[in-house]
């Protein structure tokens, strides 16, 4: 090991006395995390996954369904993880994630489309299922 790393380790563990129990715990969350991730995919076929994908779409785009009632219904059908795993694996918070699936939270597009790229999805724009505006074949008369 070189010198200049050697003394950099020194100062971490300086300044930062628990880094090699904070790393161990590190590494024991990501093994739960990644055998976790293999027993959920294990227990869904593509098939079935491909499926439970276009039907929570389907729901939402004809309105039957919000978009927190989408992503919990993701999560849930889709991956099985829990809210803990969930929120770990989009890089957020088990609050931010739960307000996002009550539809009590104001997530940005970049919250959003962090949930979504894990089902390779991404945010757009679609016809509301019940139209509130029809145009007319004359324009309207002043």
């Amino acid at each position: 090991m070189s010198s200049l790393r050697r003394g950099w380790m020194q100062v971490c563990l300086f300044l930062w006395p628990e880094l090699p129990e904070l790393i161990l715990k590190g590494v024991k969350k990501l093994k739960n995390f990644v055998a976790g991730d293999i027993q959920s995919v294990k227990a869904i076929t593509p098939e079935l996954r491909k499926k439970l994908i276009e039907d929570i779409m389907l729901q939402h785009d004809r309105g039957n369904e919000t978009l927190g009632t989408s992503i919990r219904r993701l999560r849930l059908e889709v991956t099985g993880f829990d809210q803990a795993t969930f929120a770990t694996m989009c890089n957020m918070s088990i609050k931010a994630l739960y307000l996002i699936e009550s539809d009590k939270g104001n997530p940005t597009i970049a919250t959003v489309d962090a949930i979504l790229k894990e089902f390779g999805l991404q945010l757009g724009l679609a016809m509301r299922a019940t139209t509130t505006y029809t145009p007319s074949e004359s324009p309207p008369v002043f």
